[in-house]
């Protein structure tokens, strides 16, 4: 059986940021998703895009902070109009990069293949 989106989709029109939260309170501006989504994801691109485009930065900033989010997303909202998300988002991206590399230099530098090292 597969599974299905856990979102909120974010539907927009002419309502007031201050009815945006929290995410599915307003029934006109949040519906229920239940598409089909891989196993393993919680939510479903067309709602990912929706909260992406989401008017309120609460929403982008809460989309940037998710443990899970995905590099892509992380990626688009680091070009976001508003700094808070753009800083949050950039912060995730370098997080990531920073534990994905390795702590120094000097352990992914070649040895030369006569076995001497130029560095002792």
């Amino acid at each position: 059986m597969r599974a299905r989106c856990q979102s909120w989709r974010f539907i927009g029109g002419d309502i007031p940021e201050d009815r945006h939260l929290p995410v599915g309170s307003d029934h006109a501006a949040w519906r229920p998703c239940r598409a089909h989504v891989d196993d393993g994801q919680i939510r479903c691109r067309d709602c990912t895009t929706s909260l992406l485009t989401c008017p309120n930065s609460k929403i982008r900033s809460a989309l940037a902070n998710e443990p899970a989010a995905e590099t892509w997303v992380l990626e688009v909202l680091a070009t976001d109009g508003d700094a808070v998300v753009v800083a949050i988002a950039r912060g995730r991206l370098e997080l990531r990069t920073r534990t994905a590399a390795p702590t120094s230099a000097a352990a992914t530098a070649p040895m030369p293949v006569s076995g001497h090292n130029p560095w002792s």
